[in-house]
């Protein structure tokens, strides 16, 4: 058992046969066949394939790095007791260490990943969340004291001390890079300014301000998914020493708000489900869960 970086195309297109046929089972309309090919020859991902005893390749495992430390984890194996074997090589190779990955799999079933956390990893189920009723935002009764303009690049260092504050006290959960300092966070904002993110929502990025004192922040960008064209929440983050006061719930309403004002029909967000305040927030809007995902820490 071993992992090879190149097999034959004829071995190849077996594995991807297999993983259509599988697919097809319960999304007869997903091209998992063209799916997998883009996935093998963008610039952004590793490709390894599972060799077993006989030596015959019979496994893919595919890496994409949507930034540092933080992407996707393809696998899909023709026989399903492959997957333990799988991962065990994986997590020898070293190739999943410090970092966060989506897991994305064909099959039902948690052998790949329950290896992993036998191996020493660590899981987060979180979920993405779909608002299908922004019309019911369409007028926000103002609160005393606060105010909101759209985030420009001249706010990034706010941007990126706010949103450092706001996630700090689950940065050992998360994971993320993107939170471990102010600066790193910054250079999130830059990037997004830079619609290296997805195109950004200008209107529905915003600024909010408490006595003209900034103390949160939100993010949104342009996002296609489930057949819909969706404004897709990045970040919202409220400086700690203002929680409790319901500004969460005004900052995601004037979004929301904004994002009706712009013609949008949906509004979406992922979360982790032990962030219970967070989510809990979301359905008390009209938010609903779906579609539930595991994410792998490396």
């Amino acid at each position: 058992m071993t992992l090879l970086n190149n097999i034959s195309n004829h071995h190849l297109q077996q594995i991807l046969d297999h993983a259509e046929l599988t697919v097809k089972e319960y999304d007869p309309n997903f091209n998992t066949r063209h799916y997998l090919k883009e996935k093998i020859e963008s610039q952004h991902t590793r490709v390894v394939y599972f060799q077993n005893e006989a030596q015959v390749p019979v496994g893919i495992c595919i890496k994409e790095s949507l930034s540092l430390s933080y992407g996707n984890l393809i696998i899909h194996t023709i026989n399903a007791h492959d997957q333990d074997r799988f991962a065990k090589l994986l997590a020898e190779d070293g190739c999943l260490k410090g970092l966060v990955l989506e897991l994305i799999q064909f099959r039902s079933g948690f052998e790949f990943m329950d290896r992993l956390i036998q191996l020493g990893y660590r899981e987060k189920e979180r979920v993405r969340m779909l608002h299908s009723h922004l019309a019911q935002y369409a007028t926000i009764t103002p609160m005393p004291n606060l105010t909101f303009r759209e985030l420009t690049v001249e706010d990034n260092d706010t941007c990126g001390k706010i949103s450092h504050l706001a996630h700090q006290h689950r940065t050992h959960i998360e994971c993320y890079d993107v939170y471990a300092s102010p600066e790193s966070r910054r250079e999130f904002s830059d990037e997004f300014r830079k619609n290296k993110h997805g195109i950004s929502i200008r209107a529905a990025c915003l600024l909010m301000l408490y006595n003209q004192t900034p103390i949160g922040i939100i993010e949104v960008v342009r996002n296609e998914n489930w057949g819909k064209t969706i404004g897709w929440i990045m970040d919202i983050a409220v400086l700690p020493d203002y929680h409790g006061m319901g500004l969460g719930h005004h900052l995601l309403g004037k979004c929301l708000s904004a994002l009706h004002h712009q013609g949008y029909e949906y509004a979406g967000l992922a979360v982790t489900l032990t962030n219970k305040n967070a989510h809990d927030l979301y359905l008390s809007m009209g938010f609903e869960n779906e579609q539930y995902f595991v994410e792998i820490i490396g």
